[in-house]
């Protein structure tokens, strides 16, 4: 496959995923004191959000027009994203609620199944991403379709899901 060339999406997808992954390998490994400075400033966080419905921030721009934090919503983005410097001064820089400001609806994905066919994720009945941007670069925020609790922060990513669906969800 030539992945100089821009005639096949799928090449020009897997260009943005090699850059990236590249990109995050010169970011090195986060030592163990960043990771623990970083899980302090979330339990900071932690407590100003109340532990059984989370804390909602309404905006116009969400398709449910609310995303709520869970005490965990945040401790998810750090684990999945840890290598990304940009991800850690967003949560270094966490301020409810202009953190959450300037989402653009994306689309959507189906929950993916888990080898067994089942779904990863058996609380959601899909994810929606929001684009956003940390220190000039693009992100998707990725965020599930709680079966109880409506759009619930999932993660954010650096790159653009290759199984995303624009337009409306199901509902």
């Amino acid at each position: 496959m030539n992945l100089v060339s821009n005639t096949n999406k799928k090449e020009c997808e897997l260009c943005k995923i090699i850059q990236a992954l590249n990109s995050k390998k010169q970011r090195g490994n986060v030592p163990k004191e960043e990771r623990k400075r970083l899980e302090k400033i979330i339990d900071n966080n932690k407590q100003s959000i109340n532990e059984f419905q989370g804390i909602k921030y309404e905006n116009k721009n969400f398709k449910h027009k609310y995303i709520i934090l869970l005490r965990r919503s945040l401790s998810d983005v750090l684990t999945h994203q840890i290598e990304d410097a940009n991800i850690r001064d967003w949560i270094e820089n966490f301020n409810f609620p202009d953190s959450l400001k300037n989402w653009k609806y994306e689309g959507w994905r189906e929950n993916r199944k888990d080898k067994n066919g089942q779904p990863k994720h058996k609380e959601t009945k899909f994810f929606l991403y929001y684009s956003l941007k940390i220190n000039g670069e693009f992100y998707y925020a990725n965020v599930k379709m709680h079966k109880d609790y409506g759009e619930v922060l999932y993660t954010i990513e650096s790159i653009k899901p290759w199984d995303l669906i624009e337009g409306e969800p199901p509902e």
